[in-house]
């Protein structure tokens, strides 16, 4: 736990097979006497990225501890999207969750404008208990998700003489949807309140080898996050607590590490 009583933690994954869906439950600590209206949860694992038709948040629980149980605030029924948790924060105008990258968020912020070296976000070492924060940064732009888009054409162009014009706009909403940019975070809209405990249960596709290599390590950052308007309906961000938010530390005996899912040692 830092200065500002920020803390986050892995406490387990379902599953460590490149390109397979996962499971992953984690809690953290919202800083003291500071509400948020979002937190930005990313991969640092080099090159992976998220895609928004896989990635959810099934469950959230706020409060509570390891030994005692918070209050449900999404899920038994309630999904993320339906949930006051949300609905409460709904006036931003944001999906429940957004992806994107970490420029895409802290790029509002002023402070780092000023805090770099020689270009914006190298001073991203490490956080306020020396983890380091490789790979939380894209030295690359993220691109939009071709594979998804190419299918969603081919789909048209097959059924193109069946589809109904409620079939046309459902595909079109999609194509949509694959044509927006990819990243490495998600941004999560909801009523964070000051100095809490919450565990979220995350469901992601983790990312292949082909990206990250045959050594990759799944690991995840967060930072909870404001937001405010800045005219013509533009929402502006800053990252409140520590400027470098906080690694996520795996709980003790908790693997990482990916591998292949054909070998017999595959999590």
């Amino acid at each position: 736990m830092d200065a500002y009583g920020l803390f986050c933690r892995v406490l387990s994954y379902a599953s460590l097979a490149f390109g397979t869906m996962n499971t992953l439950v984690l809690e953290f600590s919202t800083p003291h006497s500071i509400e948020s209206d979002g937190v930005l949860l990313c991969l640092t694992t080099p090159n992976a990225t998220l895609f928004k038709g896989n990635f959810s948040v099934t469950h959230v629980e706020a409060g509570g501890d390891q030994f005692t149980d918070g209050r449900t605030v999404v899920g038994e029924g309630v999904a993320y999207a339906d949930s006051s948790f949300y609905t409460r924060r709904a006036s931003w105008k944001h999906r429940p969750i957004e992806i994107g990258s970490v420029p895409d968020v802290l790029g509002t912020d002023p402070y780092y404008a000023h805090s770099y070296m020689h270009f914006r976000y190298d001073d991203f070492k490490q956080d306020s208990n020396g983890r380091s924060l490789d790979g939380l940064v894209p030295r690359e732009p993220t691109s939009p998700s071709s594979v998804e888009a190419d299918a969603i054409l081919a789909r048209v162009a097959q059924q193109s003489e069946a589809l109904t014009a409620d079939d046309l706009k459902e595909l079109l909403a999609e194509l949509h949807e694959a044509d927006r940019p990819q990243g490495n975070c998600a941004l999560l809209t909801g009523s964070f309140e000051a100095g809490t405990r919450y565990e979220l249960t995350l469901a992601f596709r983790n990312p292949s080898m082909e990206l990250v290599g045959p050594t990759g390590d799944l690991g995840w950052w967060m930072a909870p996050i404001d937001y405010e308007w800045r005219g013509d309906d533009q929402v502006a961000y800053r990252v409140r607590g520590d400027k470098y938010g906080q690694v996520c530390a795996p709980r003790d005996g908790v693997p990482t590490a990916l591998a292949d899912p054909c070998s017999p040692s595959a999590p």
